[in-house]
């Protein structure tokens, strides 16, 4: 009946910590999507930035009045969903998996004297679950963000999903993550 209980209470515990981390992934996100915008705004500029050439967004101001001047606010957030699934998949797997880990080299005998390199190597393992679960979400934002107004290849994240896996491979969602 104890071992029956403190099994419970150690989920209970883990289901806490993976709440936390989709709450903490939702406010980062919430906070931080125009400044993704911006940054992959500035990542897919073709023209080089500098004095003797003219390039579209020449600093984070200008850019931020220029998109909001010609795609109006709502640009500033293009791709949150996905951002968003991003944000709170990584933290809950992230978060989650930190503790199962924990736990799981606490079990080694003599570790304690390990102390330090038990909680590396259970964040380190921690920060790859919590990347293998989000990357789907970040192929599909990264689409959606690039893609243009004028030329909308994807309606959203649902459509995006689905013609990823339909018209590609579920493979892709992975790519670019070696």
């Amino acid at each position: 009946m104890t071992v029956g209980l403190s099994v419970q209470k150690t989920i209970e515990l883990f289901s806490d910590h993976a709440i936390a981390g989709a709450a903490c992934g939702f406010i980062t996100r919430l906070l931080s999507q125009p400044l993704d915008v911006i940054k992959i705004r500035f990542q897919l500029q073709v023209e080089p930035i500098s004095s003797c050439h003219v390039s579209k967004y020449k600093s984070i101001s200008q850019a931020v009045l220029l998109i909001l001047r010609e795609e109006g606010s709502t640009a500033l957030w293009k791709g949150h969903v996905p951002a968003q699934l991003i944000s709170i998949t990584y933290g809950m797997g992230q978060f989650y998996s930190y503790n199962v880990f924990l736990k799981m080299l606490q079990r080694v005998p003599q570790i304690e004297e390990w102390r330090h390199t038990t909680h590396f190597v259970a964040g380190a393992g921690a920060s790859c679950v919590g990347t293998i679960v989000s990357f789907p979400f970040d192929t599909m934002r990264t689409r959606l963000v690039a893609q243009s107004s004028n030329h909308q290849v994807y309606n959203g994240v649902l459509h995006s999903c689905s013609s990823i896996f339909r018209q590609e491979s579920p493979r892709v969602f992975f790519f670019g993550s070696l």
